[in-house]
């Protein structure tokens, strides 16, 4: 329903895999990458709103809606760490696997999205190990347990009082060391759950202005809100800016709302294809990289690994793979699963049901 979304959700999903693969570069191009986060915390409350929103007010409770978010994101998740779990031994089989026994833990705490402390991640490098962009997920989940759980009581007036404490939580993220610019690591993992709270709960009241179709006129054509997009990316000061910063993470949810508008006919089955795979390309990405990394090394041709060759090589091959991803093994997985535990699902909006193929 929402094309122009689905196409910048893609082109986010884009700057992501840029900012993993040559992350220092980008930053000089793209200072504010960061606020991805924030973009795609404000469009999660947008879309969820769209399709849980009714159900929760008819009683879907928070375990009904867990069980379908779960069906959603494991699938895929899951082969996320296959394939970082794979590489890794495939790296052991010729210089050894250090820390075996951490390296169990980890695969064990990543299937359960538990976050490691350091002296327990396998390498000590990252709360989760084996997928760099899991502590985005961990706080969608948290904060999507919160608002399910709330259902019905969360009224516009309460909802406000949400989006009020975000605000607060953003003042005082920007006030750390680390801004807003991390929450990935151990000494600021805290910073993604002081962001997910103002991005999501502002997207649902973003999404409630236009369901009852206020500001009409706020409506930007697909070009208008990639311009809009990479404006608030490019020109953040390099050195940050807290004005800027805590402005940049605020307008998100204004520019979610402001990319509802339509797009030329021609191009709906391509934005929407597109935004099918944003997920899969968004959760594989970091793993098919750590993957590519290692085996371009090995083939013995020098240009391979050139940033001018392996880049668009890994962005082709993450694309790729997540195209097959979502139609040979995410599809008919959450089919089944769908179907076997949540049989109840009888919701026809967009991301209710995996056998339509449609995005949540």
């Amino acid at each position: 329903m929402f094309i122009t979304i689905e196409g910048l959700r893609g082109v986010s999903v884009l700057i992501v895999m840029l900012f993993h693969s040559v992350g220092q570069y980008v930053l000089h191009l793209l200072p504010g990458a960061f606020f991805i986060v924030d973009f795609f915390y404000a469009l999660s409350g947008f879309v969820l709103s769209h399709v849980y929103g009714a159900r929760l007010a008819k009683g879907l409770g928070c375990r009904g809606f867990m069980r379908l978010r779960l069906i959603r994101i494991y699938p895929l998740y899951l082969l996320s760490l296959f394939i970082a779990v794979g590489t890794n031994l495939g790296i052991a089989l010729t210089r050894g696997l250090p820390e075996p026994g951490l390296f169990l833990v980890s695969i064990v705490a990543s299937v359960l999205l538990v976050p490691l402390v350091q002296s327990l991640a396998w390498r000590h490098h990252h709360p989760y190990p084996f997928n760099g962009t899991t502590w985005t997920l961990l706080w969608e989940l948290v904060v999507n347990i919160i608002w399910s759980t709330l259902g019905p009581r969360l009224t516009n007036r309460l909802l406000v009082v949400f989006i009020a404490i975000g605000v607060a939580m953003l003042v005082f993220a920007l006030s750390l060391p680390a801004g807003l610019e991390h929450g990935g690591a151990f000494s600021n993992f805290h910073v993604g759950g002081l962001r997910v709270v103002y991005g999501f709960f502002a997207g649902i009241a973003a999404y409630r202005l236009w369901e009852r179709g206020y500001f009409p006129w706020l409506r930007l054509p697909f070009w208008g809100s990639v311009s809009a997009l990479m404006a608030i990316i490019c020109l953040r000061p390099v050195n940050g800016n807290f004005v800027y910063d805590l402005s940049a993470a605020l307008i998100m949810p204004a520019l979610v709302f402001a990319s509802t508008s339509t797009v030329p006919r021609r191009l709906i089955p391509m934005f929407a294809g597109v935004g099918r795979i944003t997920y899969a390309a968004y959760i594989l990405n970091f793993p098919i990289l750590l993957a590519l990394d290692q085996i371009l090394p090995r083939l013995g041709l020098p240009f391979l690994t050139s940033a001018v060759v392996r880049v668009p090589l890994f962005i082709a091959l993450t694309f790729a793979a997540s195209y097959a991803a979502d139609r040979w093994l995410d599809h008919p997985m959450r089919v089944w699963l769908s179907r076997k535990f949540a049989s109840g699902n009888r919701g026809h909006a967009p991301g209710d049901r995996p056998a339509k193929r449609e995005n949540s």
